[in-house]
């Protein structure tokens, strides 16, 4: 069974993740900075909690076959390539960082909400991957999450 968000056991396991993360954290590849990566995990959330609104990056037919490579089993490779809504720096359109407490609070408050939500919620979409299925959301959020705080050592 695929780890979803959803779940209190897998969602604190990512908490805690999160609070190991420090101002000081290095990444193990890539070119973002902790805050960086803080804010981009949630754009994601802000996204489809319908806090933030962005345009669809990838043409409506084929978004079920990039969800079916991103939502893979297989883990991520470091350096993949990030939609520019949600990338950071020069050339993305990712919220910036306003400073490390602030960004790491932000994102927990945003993680809480987004799992506090059951199957009839609304979802937005992302902008990459469209809609998905409740399940499809709860695993995606659970591998972004792993992916960027594999990252960090953390």
């Amino acid at each position: 069974m695929k780890p979803i968000i959803f779940e209190s056991s897998t969602r604190q396991s990512i908490v805690e993740r999160v609070q190991r993360l420090n101002p000081d954290t290095k990444p193990n590849w890539g070119v973002m900075t902790v805050n960086q990566m803080l804010c981009h995990l949630s754009d994601n959330l802000r996204d489809m909690l319908k806090i933030r609104q962005t345009k669809p990056v990838v043409p409506g037919l084929l978004r079920p076959l990039v969800r079916l490579m991103v939502l893979t089993e297989k883990p991520w490779k470091p350096n993949s390539p990030t939609f520019k809504p949600y990338k950071q720096g020069e050339g993305g359109d990712g919220t910036p960082p306003t400073g490390f407490d602030a960004d790491k609070t932000k994102l927990l408050e945003l993680l809480v909400e987004f799992s506090s939500k059951n199957a009839s919620f609304s979802f937005g979409p992302h902008a990459g991957l469209g809609n998905m299925n409740y399940d499809q959301r709860g695993y995606f959020m659970w591998k972004h999450f792993d992916h960027h705080l594999r990252q960090f050592g953390v």
